[in-house]
């Protein structure tokens, strides 16, 4: 004759295991609740187009100038702009080009928000500025053309 699990086991084991799988189910849904997703289909404040060439140091370089500054008490970086996110996309995921999201936080004001503009878009490798969209949406007919540079080896010079 079988008999289910459930008779097998003691009454206080099975009722410890209820409460287990509840609050389980009920604390993954607060801890989610605070959370927000990112993502190159999420809308982003900011996403910062780089120029062809920009290499991953040229962008850690502009991170701690432009998006960064150290913190008061010496222990380590704080945002300089408010933001809430930070997202580094791959060039398949923004058109060839290396690209950073970034996301305000509810509290950035319209001052802050103008002076991150401000001081992003006057950053050398910066090639443009997309303001309040996802990154998978902005389309290769929307950056701008960047005129290729050649090097005249023999003098070293650029020549466009």
């Amino acid at each position: 004759m079988k008999q289910s699990i459930v008779h097998l086991l003691p009454s206080n084991t099975l009722l410890l295991v209820v409460i287990a799988i509840a609050s389980s189910t009920s604390c993954n849904r607060n801890v989610d609740e605070g959370k927000k997703r990112i993502g190159p289909d999420v809308e982003a404040s900011f996403v910062i187009y780089f120029r062809t060439g920009t290499t991953d140091k040229d962008i850690n370089e502009f991170r701690d100038t432009y998006l960064y500054t150290k913190r008061a008490d010496g222990r380590g970086d704080q945002n300089r702009y408010n933001t809430g996110s930070y997202l580094a996309l791959l060039p398949q995921q923004a058109n060839g080009h290396e690209a950073i999201a970034i996301t305000f936080t509810p509290t950035a004001t319209e001052a802050e928000i103008q002076d991150a503009r401000d001081k992003i878009s006057s950053a050398p490798i910066v090639l443009k500025i997309f303001e309040n969209m996802p990154p998978n949406q902005i389309k290769p007919g929307d950056v701008p053309h960047e005129p290729s540079t050649k090097v005249d080896t023999r003098t070293a010079n650029s020549v466009k």
